[in-house]
């Protein structure tokens, strides 16, 4: 079986580098060749059953944390439907208000024949204000 070296390139920081430069004076080699040395023994010292157990450790906190997150996006959607609810019931109370005071108006401006315009536009605005309440639309 022909082995085919490939060329990697890593970052270190320069304490690391600095400890590799050593280490490789030392044993009079390449600094690549040691960081490959050192490549070696870390994967036939890796308990991969070990990095395994831990990775699905990983996954499962992670799955549960996005479980949670869903849960609390769920919770916050759930109070701003409330909320809508409560904002188009105020909305709703609000309507009701006006047609109280617009009817309450009328019975204030006299029947004469100067005020009938003004009577007209409370009671145009009145059933708009009825119709809004009825359509939901407040």
């Amino acid at each position: 079986m022909k082995k085919n070296k490939k060329q990697v390139s890593y970052m270190l920081n320069p304490e690391m580098d600095l400890k590799i430069s050593k280490l490789a004076k030392d044993k009079n080699i390449s600094q690549s060749e040691l960081v490959r040395q050192i490549l070696e023994i870390g994967f036939e010292n890796t308990d991969y059953k070990k990095v395994s157990d831990k990775y699905d450790a990983l996954l499962d906190r992670m799955q549960k944390m996005s479980d949670d997150m869903a849960a609390h996006f769920s919770k916050i959607s759930f109070e701003i439907e409330l909320l809508n609810q409560r904002i188009n019931r105020l909305n709703n109370n609000i309507v009701r208000v006006n047609i109280f005071l617009e009817e309450f108006s009328l019975r204030l401006i006299p029947s004469k024949a100067e005020y009938v315009d003004m009577r007209n536009r409370i009671k145009i605005r009145h059933t708009e204000l009825k119709n809004m309440a009825t359509d939901g639309d407040a």
